[in-house]
Order: C-alpha cells, then sequence, then structure tokens
C-alpha cells in the first residue's frame, strides 16, 4: 500500500503487527518499511464500527499498528531487520509517521549505515508523531531513531522506550539527530534508553537550533565506555529545552544533562531531579566550552556538591539545595531547606514550595506545562509544572522565657509557627555545644546553657505537607561567680574572741554572705579581687559561703567549708588531804578544773 501511495496521500494502517517483505533481497535483514515523500502513514485504527474514517477515534499511545523488525526466528535478535522503517528523501521533501508502534530493529551491519538507526532510518524531513519506538539496538548510532542532514522535522506525542546502543562507542541509545537544523520535538518522552558512550536518552550532534518543549527523560543510563550525558547529550550543537523533566538518569558524566565542545543547552522552566553520576555531575556536566544556562528551573536531589560539573553553568531564577554548586550565579536564584515536590517522583510542586510564583515571566512565552496545564497562574513558577492551587508560606518565630538565666539554670524556648492550613506540626530543636535539651521534639521544651554566652537554639518546624520554616533563638546565659575556697575555722575557749573565716579569693562586682549550718549570718562583704575575711565567728558550726554577682543575681556557693569549735572554760575545786584532827594539825590543799 505505501508504495503504491503518492505524494499528498494517507496511508490508514489498521491494527495489528506487521512486518517488512524480504522478497527478492539478498540479504533478508535489509527488509524494511521506506517512506514515501509527500506521502502520510496513520497507524492505530481499530476496525470499530464507527470509527473507519475517522481519524480521530484511533488507539491512543501505544498504538494498535505495531510495525516489527522480528524476522526470522522470533525472539532472536540476530536476525532482525537492519531498520524497521526507513527514509531516504530529496531535499525539500517531507513525509510523517503518525500512530505506530516501531520495534525490534536491530542495526548491528558490517557497513555504517546498517550499524545506525534500528528502528527509524532518516535521511531527510520526516516527523514522527503518536509514535512508539520501543526494543530497537545499534552498535554505533541510534538504538531507536537516527536522524541525518534534516534542515525540518519533528517528534511529537512520542515514547522512545528500552532502545539502546550499547557497545564501544555505541551513542543515542534512545535516539540521535546528526547534522539537522531546526528539529522539534515536543511531548516526548525518553525512558529506560542504554548507551555505553555518550547520550542515553538523547544524542544530538552538529545540529543547531534544536528545541525541545514539554520532553521527559527518565531511567536512561549511560554508564559504560564514557557515559556522558545520561539523559541528553548535545556535542557541537545548541538546543532549547523548555517545560521539560529529567529524572532518574545515571551517567558517569552528567546524568540529567551533558554539553560538550562548545555546544550550548538553553534549559528553561525545566526541572532536573534524583539523576546520578558515577563520577561528576549528577544533573549537569559542561565540558570543553560547552555551556548550559537555567532559567526558571529546579535542581533537586542530584548527588549533592557533584550535582554540577564544569565551568560552564550559569543559573538565573533557579531554585537549588542549600549545598555548594558550581555554577554562575545570574541572579534570582533560590537555595530552599526542604523537598519542594508534592510527591516523590513527579516535577508538580507542593503548595508551599518557594519555587512558585519566583520565576522570570520573561523567559518563557509557552502556554502551557508540562502536565498541560496553563504556563502562568500569576507570576510564572521555577520548574516544569505551573502550581494552580493557593500557595502559601509556613513561618515561624520563636521565644525564651526569661531570655536570660544563669548558667545551669533552664528557660523555657516556644516556637511559634503561623501560615500554615496543613497541622500537625512537627518539631526538631537543635541544641548548641554549651547547651543542652530537655526534649528535642516537644513544643515548648526547656533549655539549659551549661557555659557562659549567647547560645542560639536552631528550630525547625514541618508541617503536613513536609513544608518547613526555620528560626532560631538566643538565650543569654551569665557566667556563675568564680569559686575559690573557704579558709579559717578552728577551735577556741568560750569567752575568747572567737576564730577568723574567711575566703580565698573574690571578685569585684561579687557580694559574698556567710552562711552558718545554711543559715545566712552576718553582713555580706563585697568583692575586692583579692582574700576577702568574715571577721571572727564566735557561734560554733559549719560556715559556708555563698556569693552572688551584682548585676545578673547569679549565684554560686564556694567550696569548701570552715568548722568553729567552741571549748567550755574548766570548773574550778580544791580537794584536800584532811580532815585536820589533834593528831592532823596540818592538811594539804589541791586546786582541780573540770570542763
Amino acid at each position: 500500500m505505501i508504495n503504491a501511495s503518492s505524494s499528498g496521500q494517507q496511508v490508514w494502517v489498521a491494527g495489528g503487527i506487521y512486518k517488512p517483505s524480504t522478497s527478492g533481497l539478498t540479504d533478508s535483514r535489509a527488509a524494511t518499511f521506506r517512506a514515501k515523500a509527500g506521502v502520510t502513514i496513520l497507524g492505530g485504527f481499530t476496525g470499530a464500527t464507527g470509527t473507519e474514517g475517522n481519524v480521530s477515534a484511533r488507539t491512543a499511545s501505544p498504538s494498535s499498528t505495531t510495525l516489527s523488525g522480528d524476522l526470522g526466528t522470533i525472539g532472536d535478535q540476530a536476525d532482525n531487520a537492519y531498520h524497521v522503517v526507513s527514509a531516504f528523501l530529496n531535499a525539500g521533501e517531507v513525509a510523517l509517521l503518525d500512530g505506530l508502534c516501531v520495534t525490534a530493529g536491530n542495526a548491528n551491519g558490517s557497513d555504517a549505515i546498517n550499524r545506525r538507526g534500528g528502528g527509524v532510518l532518516i535521511n531527510s524531513n520526516v516527523s514522527l508523531a503518536n509514535c512508539q519506538i520501543t526494543g530497537n539496538t545499534c552498535v554505533d548510532l541510534g538504538g531507536g531513531i537516527y536522524v541525518q542532514n534534516a534542515t525540518g522535522g519533528s517528534w511529537e506525542n512520542c515514547q522512545i522506550t528500552n532502545n539502546s546502543a550499547p557497545q564501544g562507542n555505541g551513542s543515542g541509545g534512545g535516539g540521535m539527530l546528526q547534522s539537522c537544523a531546526n528539529y522539534q520535538m515536543r511531548n516526548c518522552q525518553f525512558t529506560a534508553n542504554q548507551t555505553s558512550f555518550q547520550g542515553g536518552g538523547l544524542y544530538i550532534r552538529q545540529s543547531t537550533p534544536i528545541q525541545l518543549v514539554s520532553c521527559v527523560f527518565d531511567q536512561n543510563a549511560a554508564t559504560a565506555f564514557g557515559g556522558f550525558g545520561a539523559g541528553l547529550n548535545l556535542d557541537y550543537s545548541s538546543a532549547t529545552i523548555v517545560n521539560s523533566f529529567f529524572t532518574r538518569n545515571r551517567g558517569n558524566y552528567g546524568g540529567a544533562l551533558f554539553s560538550g565542545n562548545g555546544s550550548v543547552a538553553m534549559c528553561i522552566n525545566t526541572t532536573i531531579r534524583a539523576n546520578t553520576s558515577g563520577v561528576a555531575g549528577g544533573a549537569v556536566y559542561s565540558f570543553n566550552d560547552g555551556r548550559i544556562n537555567l532559567t526558571n528551573c529546579v535542581l533537586w536531589g542530584n548527588g549533592g556538591q557533584d550535582a554540577t560539573a564544569g565551568f560552564n553553568n550559569y543559573f538565573n531564577y533557579t531554585l537549588t539545595q542549600p549545598i555548594p554548586f558550581n555554577y554562575n550565579n545570574q541572579g534570582g536564584n533560590i537555595i530552599a531547606t526542604f523537598d519542594p515536590f508534592e510527591s516523590s517522583t513527579g516535577p508538580a510542586l507542593k503548595a508551599c514550595a518557594p519555587a512558585i510564583d519566583a520565576g522570570s515571566d520573561a523567559a518563557n512565552a509557552t502556554t502551557t506545562d508540562l502536565l498541560g496545564n496553563a504556563r502562568k497562574v500569576r507570576t510564572i513558577d521555577m520548574g516544569a509544572a505551573e502550581f494552580r492551587g493557593t500557595p502559601y508560606t509556613l513561618s515561624m518565630t520563636a521565644q525564651a522565657t526569661p531570655s536570660a538565666v544563669c548558667v545551669g539554670t533552664s528557660t523555657s524556648l516556644q516556637a511559634i509557627p503561623s501560615g500554615s492550613p496543613n497541622t500537625p506540626y512537627s518539631y526538631t530543636w537543635v541544641a548548641p555545644a554549651g547547651a543542652t535539651l530537655s526534649s528535642t521534639s516537644d513544643n515548648p521544651t526547656l533549655a539549659k546553657p551549661t557555659s557562659a554566652g549567647t547560645p542560639s537554639f536552631r528550630i525547625n518546624v514541618t508541617d503536613r505537607l513536609g513544608c518547613l520554616a526555620t528560626a532560631s533563638v538566643s538565650v543569654t546565659a551569665n557566667a556563675l561567680p568564680t569559686q575559690y575556697s573557704v579558709t579559717g575555722g578552728g577551735s577556741y575557749c568560750a569567752e575568747g574572741s572567737g576564730v577568723v573565716v574567711g575566703l580565698s579569693g573574690s571578685q569585684i562586682g561579687v557580694s559574698y554572705r556567710l552562711r552558718l549550718n545554711g543559715n545566712a549570718v552576718g553582713n555580706t562583704v563585697a568583692g575586692t579581687g583579692s582574700a576577702i575575711s568574715f571577721g571572727s565567728q564566735t557561734a560554733a558550726g559549719n560556715y559556708t559561703v555563698q556569693a552572688t554577682n551584682a548585676s545578673t543575681a547569679c549565684q554560686q556557693s564556694m567550696t569548701g567549708s570552715a568548722t568553729v569549735t567552741v571549748n567550755n572554760l574548766p570548773t574550778p575545786g580544791l580537794t584536800n588531804n584532811g580532815p585536820l584532827s589533834c593528831t592532823m594539825t596540818t592538811v594539804t590543799l589541791t586546786a582541780t578544773a573540770r570542763c
């Protein structure tokens, strides 16, 4: 039917599996469906009653119409077609493939042309729409699709999945553009494609200008021989990437995007999330005068400080994590302290994301975002997906009551969050060195400084959506008086003048009070900066000293104690050896004393 068609006609293909004819071919693997100039090939017709003649009634992707290169033994790639579909048109001629599933091509031939484009091989201005290119492979360039020398054309609403260029210098696992100009890709998904060298999802070489709008690069890999640009690799090329999403791609250099050899990648409202690299540049890598410009973008979870690599990464109105990035700050950037996304995998923002209304309107003229919603609700957001609801900002203040305490005394810390409708809140307190907390999750909580200074306590509050606010509160921790040793004490006889009690040192601005058996006695004595005396103490007992700072009222017990013992005076008495008698006319008197 395709061979019988002529320019301007459409070929409608019913649902089913179709394989190219091998009739008359010396090498059966050279069999291919060959596109014709000016002819549109439409697949996906189901034959259901009422749908014939209605192009809009065709099956959605994946199409019910499959073009397969599985020519010989079913499931054995060795005898599959080099190219399931091919197109070699003259300059200025165009063709369209619409609503087809292309699978099981294996471009591993001996000559260069049969080592490229396992699924689709194009050397002209051929466009694809609503196609699924899946399960194709090559040993050189373009496992799924290889396009060369096109001066126009597009891929629209296409899924390029599970294709590979796994050997040696194999590049462009999903697809490749070589020496093309004015090429566009819209609403295309590059998923789980693999290459050993460059461009797991897509490799663009010596091509400019190329435009990618609302495209997704997910779980592509470039981790073997070179591993440059697991999602997208630009080589001597320029591309504008708008409203697109790079996620879970794995490479050695540039998990999401690699721009090398003078290439320029202009990323606008693009989200680059959760990509990884084995060496450097989990998100992006600019190499050998390659340049990457990010405007209105979001980078998150791409490997910490190794997320960006190279020296020509320019960020403008872009949200990043609070970790070191190798980029040139062009202004308007935001460093976020919490995950801005609504879910664990997608590009949609949560209601409190700081990227909402934070982009530059002038940078993006498109009307719809990656998810098909209005691109601008208020001021344009950062990232691929515009937030359509009512945003909010979680804010917080924190206070200490009292705000000044003595070392070793507790104060109450309280966080006061506001602005979020998504309660309950959870709290995380963090104490600095020199302080302790009674609890790190209670609000309020008790803080106790253990050294003098102004310790600052940090509080992180999250709401039910994981939105985060951070605040800090400082406490003045006044020093306790310096401890000195109590001196003196001893014993003396009753009616004597007592014994002296003193202190081995003192501080100016501190008053000292003597305590007898725990009770204050006498008058306070002001510190002099030297040893002080409380005078002679006559009452028996145990003497201690309490010091009080005159300005802060902080108190401290001095070390040690002094004991005063009062010895009673002896009771006098006389004894004799009498009594006197006629025979004992004298007696001896002896003086005695008893305590």
